[in-house]
């Protein structure tokens, strides 16, 4: 049973960008139905066009994809979280110059 899920909660969701850069991750206790800690803030730099978990696990991989120029050409970045303990969202892989994907 899941007992939790992550929630983005976008700083920027109009003009023209994607939207989700400087959004915080957040958890919810889906048995409380409220929403927990901050786990981090995904980066401004970069305009990006989703962020999904692998799971809702303690320790838990997340892909981030930033949009590249091109109509949604994006490339594809790992973070990490672990959803006990706040902030502790980290970026894994930054590499834009890389033709990567992600499997999960």
């Amino acid at each position: 049973m899941i007992d939790r899920i992550f929630v983005r909660q976008s700083k920027n969701n109009s003009g023209n960008t994607a939207g989700w850069e400087g959004a915080t991750i957040k958890v919810v206790d889906l048995t409380t139905a409220t929403i927990g800690i901050t786990l981090g803030i995904l980066p401004e730099s970069q305009e990006i066009y989703d962020f999904r978990s692998s799971d809702f696990d303690d320790n838990t991989f997340c892909k981030l994809d930033v949009l590249l120029s091109g109509f949604f050409q994006y490339q594809p970045d790992i973070f990490f979280l672990n959803a006990t303990n706040e902030n502790s969202l980290v970026r894994v892989t930054d590499t834009p110059e890389k033709n990567e994907s992600v499997s999960f």
